[in-house]
């Protein structure tokens, strides 16, 4: 084997080794989720903003920022698009 090709498998096994610790931190994040969190990954999958959110919650938009702002810090995410990316399975690579 040429060191081109034991590079290439080194960086292959980076590679997987970290997504795989990404998944692991996301997982982590949304096992430790509350029942409110969990509600509120639910109508942001089916695209509802914060004042439906919060309108199908029976809670303030305030509160659903609130929410949200712990899901991202438990998920280690900074955006919705990212956050329902890596929750629904899609790349934990996208960045927005």
């Amino acid at each position: 084997m040429t060191w081109q090709v034991v590079w290439v498998a080194v960086a292959a096994l980076l590679v997987l080794a970290l997504a795989i610790y990404s998944a692991a931190s996301l997982f982590r994040g949304l096992v430790r989720q509350q029942a409110r969190e969990r509600e509120l990954l639910f109508h942001l999958a089916q695209g509802h903003d914060t004042r439906e959110v919060a309108a199908s919650m029976f809670l303030s938009p305030h509160t659903v920022q609130d929410h949200l702002k712990s899901v991202f810090a438990k998920t280690g995410t900074r955006s919705r698009r990212l956050l329902l990316a890596r929750a629904l399975g899609g790349s934990a690579a996208t960045s927005v």
